[in-house]
């Protein structure tokens, strides 16, 4: 393990272990140098969707996922696989300033150590993340499970969010262009007051409060998958957003990402 994780942390509410997973964009390879990397490391079985989509599963970990971030080309893959060749080219000179995205399954706290391999042989391939260039404003996403889905439990912890974002800031060293991209907003001045003046507010009501002040994804730490876990068709009707998947997990997508640091 690279750091210890306190043992009341690891587990929920019911005793079951607690999981996380990782979202990783990055540049500098092909697709297909990263698809190899990740197969080396990873691979007991990959399957290919597209030349810019596949799967590689892990007979332990789970399954992981990999994507150049661009949905117009990933499209255009599907629609036309018998152009391959062009869908290539094209994938091969976009990822100069498209990412590539490692999408890992949930895994237990004392197994993320075991990514470190895949991570580091990325690096030694030339991976590149967002200190590259100032055009990188590429992100790391930590989708922590959430101990239980108690109204208090939720309150207390976007209370301590609250109070410590401008420092996780100041912590992470957020790059510019990652400041300037529209997906790590942070919560504002309103909301903030409005959180720090619950007491023992209902889950309907922080639910409702957050979408008032924050009808989006682009949130450094993004509440929608918990809120669709738990009333889905309200988060349906006030954002009709098919991106948003519910799940019992915080959606953290403050960091950069500093792939190509060792």
């Amino acid at each position: 393990m690279p750091f210890d994780i306190p043992e009341k942390t690891r587990y929920k509410s019911d005793g079951t272990p607690r999981r996380v997973g990782f979202e990783v964009e990055f540049s500098g390879l092909t697709f297909d140098q990263c698809l190899a990397t990740v197969a080396d490391h990873l691979g007991d079985q990959v399957s290919r969707t597209s030349q810019i989509e596949a799967t590689v599963r892990n007979d332990r970990l789970g399954e992981f996922k990999l994507e150049l971030d661009w949905q117009f080309l990933k499209d255009r893959a599907r629609e036309n696989a018998e152009k391959h060749e062009l869908i290539k080219l094209v994938a091969d000179v976009a990822s100069s300033v498209v990412p590539v995205e490692l999408i890992c399954p949930p895994i237990e706290f004392d197994d993320i150590g075991a990514l470190d391999d895949v991570v580091g042989a990325l690096r030694l391939m030339g991976a590149r993340g967002t200190d590259d260039s100032f055009f990188y404003a590429f992100g790391l996403h930590i989708n922590a499970d959430i101990p239980d889905l108690e109204a208090g439990t939720i309150c207390r912890y976007l209370k301590a969010y609250c109070v410590l974002q401008e420092y996780l800031v100041t912590a992470h060293a957020i790059d510019t262009s990652r400041r300037l991209s529209p997906y790590v907003n942070l919560f504002k001045d309103p909301y903030i007051r409005e959180v720090m003046g619950y007491e023992a507010p209902a889950i309907h009501r922080i639910i409702s409060d957050y979408l008032a002040h924050n009808p989006t994804r682009n949130r450094a730490l993004d509440m929608l998958p918990i809120f669709a876990a738990i009333d889905g068709e309200l988060i349906d009707r006030t954002l009709a957003d098919p991106r948003i998947k519910a799940r019992f997990a915080f959606h953290y997508r403050m960091p950069n990402c500093h792939i190509e640091r060792p």
